[in-house]
Parts: structure tokens; sequence; C-alpha cells
């Protein structure tokens, strides 16, 4: 089929915080999101589990409260753009450094996989030692490239 203006292979839809549009078995929810322009996260739902994929930004309180309202969360994807040396650009750009990352999971609810994603290619492993050393006894890890997520 070559996709035309009547059948388009893509087809962008507003959406706003709190709604929800579902594709197949999945419910994808947009929550607020803190940023330094119009940003969105979202929760994306099976018929047993939830993620959230907060995006390329902060979490806020919003942001958390919503999380907090998810009663399936198996999984939350994080970024976490900035290596410490840069908290200061982190804060400035509503980007994430392993400290306030730290900070805002001390909102996250609690048994949630946390996967880091956003990192910085030059910057990676030193991010990951980073938030590593912060969140010992959090299941946290960097998000690989191509991943599946069960959930």
């Amino acid at each position: 089929m070559i996709p035309s203006a009547e059948q388009p292979l893509l087809q962008y839809v507003p959406i706003e915080v709190g709604q929800t549009h579902c594709i197949d078995d999945l419910a994808i929810t947009a929550l607020p999101a803190e940023h330094t322009v119009a940003a969105l996260a979202f929760q994306v739902s099976n018929l047993t589990a939830s993620l959230v994929l907060s995006g390329d930004t902060i979490g806020g309180a919003a942001f958390w409260q919503a999380v907090n309202q998810i009663s399936d969360l198996k999984v939350l994807i994080i970024e976490t753009a900035f290596a410490e040396s840069n908290a200061k650009l982190a804060q400035l750009a509503k980007h994430l450094c392993p400290s306030t990352l730290a900070r805002e999971l001390k909102s996250a609810p609690a048994g949630v996989e946390v996967l880091i994603t956003h990192l910085k290619p030059s910057e990676d492993e030193q991010t990951m030692a980073q938030i590593l050393a912060l969140l010992p006894t959090t299941a946290v890890r960097r998000l690989i490239q191509g991943e599946i997520i069960q959930f």
C-alpha cells in the first residue's frame, strides 16, 4: 500500500495530559512532564503491567503524583543526560544528572525497575558509575539501544 492523505502510514494526533490512545493491546496515556519547552511523559500499559517513559525531561511534582497513582507500574525509563560535572547545565536545561536523579527517585514507587536513557556518549560510563554509587540499593541500569522491554 502506498500512503496517501486519505490513508497515511503515520498520522500525528495531538494528545493532552491524561488522554489515552490505544494501539492493539497497549494503552498509551500522556503524563505531565517538566522541561524548558512543552513536553509530555507517557505511561504504556498492557493487560497486566505498566511502564513509564519520562522523556527527555526532569520529573517534577505533577509527574511523580501521576506516576504514584499507577498501581501496576513495573518499569520507569528516565533520562540522565549529564554527568555530575555538568550539574549546573543540567539544571538550566531541565535535565537530570546523577544527584538530581537520586533526589527525583525518592518520589518513585518502591520496587520499580529504573532504566536510564539519554546518556551523553562521551560521559556514559562515568554517569552510570555515579548513578550506581548514589543508588546502591535501587534496581537501576542503563537502557540498551534496541532492547525489547518485557513488562
